[in-house]
């Protein structure tokens, strides 16, 4: 589960918003959500092992977020898995529950392009990163978890740097769509960003 602190604000101007068949998803309001992972739990919470570490190459640190986007009474999960060295999104999951995180990491692990390399997943002590299942995920597939030292959601800093970029700049969470039409949004934000970030030059 997500757990934390809600800032929520919401004006009354909406403006509908279609897509290119001319279908409205809904409409576009000054939403603002933000929360923290629970990092209170029974499970082994992991050293960090990239404090001090010079990362010189893709694929050798993933970094991993869960961010809360949408209304307060419609909000959705979006999991988003960069690498901290391109700052290339090498895989996100969009979902109505927390769990997406699993199902974020088995699309990305699928799509390694240095297996024969060592990789660490860096996350927060979230408790979804920390389950049986998450960290059986990581062995059988020969990734080294690392996780931030304390329970400021901050310390993982490229990750919440992607989540600022998507939020404050391709404005994802300032939309009141239905999942469908945030789906679209999403994928077209990050599609956006993977052509114009700090890797593609």
């Amino acid at each position: 589960m997500l757990n934390g602190t809600i800032r929520y604000t919401k004006n009354r101007q909406r403006q509908a918003v279609y897509n290119n068949e001319g279908e409205s998803f809904g409409y576009k309001t000054q939403t603002s959500i933000s929360c923290d992972t629970n990092s209170h739990h029974r499970f082994y919470k992991y050293k960090n092992l990239i404090e001090k570490l010079d990362i010189n190459r893709q694929e050798q640190v993933w970094v991993w977020d869960i961010t809360y986007i949408g209304s307060r009474n419609n909000h959705l999960y979006l999991s988003l898995i960069t690498d901290a060295y391109s700052k290339k999104i090498m895989e996100y999951d969009l979902s109505l529950a927390v769990e997406s995180s699993v199902k974020a990491l088995k699309m990305a692990l699928r799509l390694r392009a240095y297996r024969s390399y060592s990789l660490i997943h860096h996350s927060d002590r979230g408790l979804q990163y920390c389950s049986n299942e998450y960290q059986l995920l990581l062995t059988q597939n020969h990734v080294l978890p690392s996780m931030t030292d304390n329970y400021d959601p901050h310390a993982n800093a490229v990750a919440e740097g992607i989540n600022g970029i998507l939020k404050d700049e391709f404005m994802i969470e300032k939309f009141d769509l239905n999942f469908r039409g945030m789906q679209h949004l999403v994928k077209d934000s990050i599609d956006k960003y993977n052509r114009i970030g700090p890797h593609s030059g």
